[in-house]
């Protein structure tokens, strides 16, 4: 399970913190675990399973840089300084000859000035949420209350939960179980096809949305509105905005108001899958029961032969 480190904070989360004002945030994520996983021992470095609701690890070393510096340190090559002179010690032979006996020798090299940044040994904390017959809703989080504006070190706890659980939020440090649960389902408000011009507003609002990204949506709305849709499906979850045009009930075209991000069509299991992250999908642990399809050339005739597959040329 190896998961790519963020260089900087991901947009989604500022927006988030620009919605909090201000407030102290902590970096958790809440995450279904499949039973399968868990008895595969893949999330064994958080101590799953255990006994009781609530457990507190140290993220071991191996699982990343951010890891790894959380529990060793950093030693930080000062590169804006001058070199210092530095010296190798070494046996020498006596007059070119071991058997004369040996002498050390100093060899100077040039050296860059180092500082050490101490491990901080921050900790997880993993919470049982609810457990469901084939999954277990866990919280992690991440035991260290921060200050929006110290960008730094929110990123490295971003990036430690991301190396540890593979997806990392923030929510307000008073913030309690049920607002970490809303985080993981998408409500979703039904539309009659008439309100394209609603949605799309609802999709931008509180967003700075530039000429190009609102172009690009209503671009989408336009195609989704060609399919014809019984109705359309309109939710959040955090901060993200999603739009879904429902054709038959077992199938749905889902947009995210993200400008760039790609399109999904999903099946029979829509209504479970539409609640998962990107990156619990493209994990492939969810099953293949949708498809998912870049907006690059081509991208609506490519939605239409898969609608015209699943469903039938009448269909799309």
């Amino acid at each position: 399970m190896s998961h790519k480190n963020y260089r900087k904070i991901p947009s989604r989360i500022l927006n988030k913190l620009k919605k909090l004002g201000g407030k102290a945030v902590v970096v958790a994520a809440i995450r279904e675990i499949p039973r399968a996983e868990i008895d595969s021992g893949i999330w064994g470095h958080l101590g799953l399973p255990f006994a009781g609701q609530r457990n507190t690890v140290m993220p071991p070393p191996e699982r990343g840089k951010f890891s790894k510096k959380n529990v060793h340190g950093e030693e930080i090559v000062r590169k804006d300084l001058p070199k210092e002179t530095r010296y190798n010690y070494v046996e020498a032979p006596n007059w070119g000859d071991e058997y004369n006996g040996t002498h050390e020798v100093a060899l100077p090299y040039q050296h860059y000035p180092r500082d050490f940044v101490p491990p901080r040994q921050t900790t997880i904390t993993v919470e049982k949420v609810r457990a469901e017959t084939n999954a277990t809703v866990y919280k992690f989080s991440v035991d260290e209350v921060i200050k929006p504006k110290d960008v730094i070190r929110l990123l490295e706890c971003v990036n430690l939960l991301q190396e540890n659980v593979g997806y990392a939020d923030v929510f307000a440090s008073e913030t309690d179980i049920a607002d970490y649960l809303r985080s993981l389902h998408v409500n979703w408000e039904i539309l009659p096809p008439g309100e394209k011009d609603l949605i799309l507003k609802r999709l931008v609002a509180g967003r700075n949305v530039s000429p190009e990204e609102r172009s690009s949506l209503q671009d989408r709305l336009d195609f989704l509105a060609t399919l014809k849709p019984k109705h359309y499906l309109h939710g959040t979850s955090g901060l993200t905005r999603y739009v879904g045009a429902l054709l038959r009930d077992d199938c749905v075209v889902f947009e995210n108001a993200e400008h760039g991000n790609a399109l999904y069509l999903m099946y029979e299991d829509w209504k479970h899958l539409s609640a998962k992250s990107r990156v619990d999908l493209l994990s492939g642990r969810f099953g293949t029961n949708f498809d998912r399809i870049v907006h690059v050339n081509g991208w609506k005739k490519r939605v239409r032969e898969l609608i015209a597959k699943k469903l039938g040329p009448e269909i799309s």
